[in-house]
C-alpha cells in the first residue's frame, strides 16, 4: 500500500536504524481519507523525556526539522516551523495549546493546513523511543502514528549471539 510506504519513510530517520536496532510500528486510522492531509505543520518535538547528555542531547526543533525533511520527501507540503511559531505567538498560544481542538482549528485555518505532526522522544542514548503522529487540525483525531523503539545494548547482545560481530 502506497500510504504505508509513505508513512514508513516519513517516520524513519533512517531505514538503517530500523534494520539495525529496533522495530518501527505504524498505526494508520483506516476510517479517514489519508489524501486529505496534504498540507501539514510539524510542531517542535517534546524531548523532555529524553535523558541525553553532551553530544547525545537532542532539541525538539532539530527533531521536527529532520521529520519535516522526511515528510517533504514523502510528498507532504509542510509549513515552515518559523511560520507556525509566529502564528502561535500571534494567537497567544503555546505549543501545548495546539492540543485544544478550538485552538488547533484556528491555527489550522490561518495556515491553511489539514493536520499537525506532533512528536516526542523519551529514554536515553542506549534505549529510546521516538513517537510521531499526525493529528487532524479540525477534529484533533489521530490520523497516523509511528513509533521507533531502540535498545542498543539489548540488540547488540542479540547480534553478537547471531554471529554478526567477530570475537569469541
Amino acid at each position: 500500500c502506497t500510504v504505508m510506504v509513505v508513512l514508513f519513510c516519513a517516520g524513519c530517520t533512517s531505514l538503517l536504524l530500523e534494520a539495525s536496532f529496533g522495530p518501527v510500528d505504524v498505526i494508520l486510522n483506516k476510517n479517514v481519507n489519508q489524501k486529505k492531509y496534504a498540507r501539514i505543520a510539524v510542531v517542535p518535538y517534546d524531548v523532555s523525556g529524553y535523558d541525553g547528555m553532551g553530544r547525545d542531547k537532542v532539541s525538539g526543533a532539530a527533531m521536527s526539522d529532520r521529520y519535516t525533511f522526511e515528510l517533504m520527501k514523502a510528498g507532504y507540503e509542510v509549513v515552515e516551523r518559523q511560520r507556525l511559531e509566529v502564528v502561535i505567538k500571534e494567537q497567544e498560544l503555546s505549543i501545548t495549546g495546539l492540543m485544544n481542538p478550538k485552538s488547533s482549528l484556528k491555527v489550522g485555518q490561518i495556515l491553511g493546513i489539514q493536520g499537525f505532526v506532533f512528536g516526542s522522544v523519551s529514554g536515553h542514548p542506549n534505549a529510546f523511543s521516538v513517537m510521531t503522529r499526525l493529528v487532524d487540525a479540525e477534529t484533533g483525531m489521530n490520523i497516523w502514528s509511528i513509533v521507533i523503539s531502540n535498545n542498543i545494548e539489548k540488540n547488540a547482545i542479540k547480534m553478537k549471539r547471531r554471529g554478526h560481530f567477530g570475537g569469541g
